[in-house]
């Protein structure tokens, strides 16, 4: 009896250890999973975050590229503007110049002219009689004065007359 006692002991104790091993081996495999989860979720993300890295990247290599073309572009520019700035201000020198000679040569003629005029309407008998003589010697005085805005109201007709023509011949 003691040996089907100890053989009853010895499958008793062998069922216990096989329960206790599969409850250890159940929760070694939940563990596992759990942790496999974990793993592939913590994959997942990494993945995710290294896409996203990636195009970050990729974005930050692009707008560098355009900046460094934006600042070449931009010191271009700006050399344009300083270059035309530049001639612009000789070109207003050159032409305050031609504005200088054309006065006095202008002044010149003028100051010829109306003394010719005074001196031969004068000097030399005429048709004309001296009141004529005297509106026609003060227009020559105004004229020098009145011509640019004469021109102008000149030019501006020409503009009426031109925009009154039709622009398409089939109308």
């Amino acid at each position: 009896m003691s040996q089907t006692l100890t053989q009853s002991d010895a499958a008793l104790s062998e069922a216990k250890l096989q329960e206790q091993a599969e409850t250890l081996a159940d929760t070694f495999e939940e563990t596992f999973d759990e942790d496999s989860d974990k793993i592939k979720t913590q994959i997942d993300t990494y993945n995710g975050l290294f896409l996203n890295f990636k195009n970050v990247f990729e974005l930050y290599e692009k707008y560098k590229k355009e900046n460094t073309k934006l600042f070449n572009q931009l010191k271009n520019d700006t050399n344009n503007v300083l270059t035309n700035e530049r001639k612009t201000y000789y070109e207003d020198q050159e032409i305050d110049n031609l504005k200088f000679f054309y006065f006095y040569i202008l002044l010149v003629v003028y100051i010829i002219c109306v003394v010719c005029f005074g001196f031969f309407s004068l000097r030399f008998p005429s048709q004309s009689s001296f009141i004529q003589k005297i509106i026609i010697f003060v227009f020559l005085i105004i004229l020098p004065f009145i011509s640019t805005f004469v021109l102008g109201k000149l030019i501006n007709l020409v503009y009426e007359v031109y925009d009154l023509l039709p622009k398409n011949v089939y109308k």
